[in-house]
């Protein structure tokens, strides 16, 4: 389970206008419900929780399952980036080289993201009320049945908290301070970033650290086991390259 963060170049905006918005919303679908050629169902690429889009960046709140939160957050900005060149004409990166996210270890701060994502208009000045927002995954949890295109498994949130409490949360405000990734620590990293980066790029010749999910597992295992040894933490090592704690402890031995 990850928090993920996708911001445009320089910050500059990514969506212009509610089409660009409605076909972010519809690639996100797409992955939480793929078909094939002939339009049978496949198997979920990923579920998602909450999402939030701002006029310069994006929110999501996603679990991975087969493909690596790394594979599946490029798969996701090539698609929309290949829209938004095409429309409004213009060549080059749309997003900034590499998506931010972060690990949810527990319900508390599983909960807490929640309730951020869908205060970040709020926040934001663009809207008075959660409510009003029509850009995130709120209406799915409020109002289900006026949602064009369901994204997220409600479902499973549903099992761990009731909509009157979720309600209680998600309209309570909350200090910037509580979620990691917008609380300065990405900053105070990256010495570290740009330390792992240089460090893969000298001992392997690729310098993106999420590009690693991708990778056959005895190369993978190899090269986590090389920056472990170097003194890169387990928890960093997942913060850049999108890979569970889990995933990288099990590699180690």
């Amino acid at each position: 389970m990850y928090h993920v963060m996708l911001r445009g170049i320089n910050r500059q905006d990514i969506f212009l206008d509610q089409e660009d918005y409605w076909k972010f919303i519809k690639i996100l679908h797409q992955q939480a419900n793929p078909k094939d050629e002939l339009g049978k169902p496949l198997p979920p690429k990923c579920y998602f929780f909450a999402y939030c889009l701002m006029p310069n960046h994006i929110h999501l709140l996603i679990r991975q399952q087969d493909e690596s939160i790394g594979s599946i957050i490029k798969s996701i900005g090539i698609a929309y980036a290949s829209y938004f060149n095409r429309r409004y004409e213009r060549v080059g990166h749309l997003f900034q080289d590499r998506f931010r996210s972060e690990p949810v270890g527990d319900m508390n701060y599983f909960l807490t993201l929640v309730r951020y994502i869908h205060q970040n208009p709020v926040a934001g000045g663009l809207t008075r009320l959660v409510k009003e927002y029509p850009w995130s995954s709120w209406i799915e949890f409020e109002s289900p049945e006026k949602c064009k295109m369901p994204v997220c498994n409600t479902t499973a949130i549903f099992k761990k908290v009731s909509l009157d409490e979720l309600k209680g949360l998600v309209n309570e405000p909350l200090p910037k301070s509580a979620v990691a990734l917008e609380s300065g620590k990405e900053d105070r990293d990256r010495l570290a970033e740009e330390k792992l980066r240089n460090f893969l790029y000298d001992q392997f010749g690729f310098s993106e650290p999420q590009t690693l999910g991708d990778l056959p597992e005895t190369e993978r295992i190899t090269i986590l086991q090389a920056a472990h040894h170097s003194g890169f933490s387990i928890r960093f090592l997942a913060h850049l390259t999108g890979l569970s704690p889990y995933a990288i402890r099990k590699s180690l031995h």
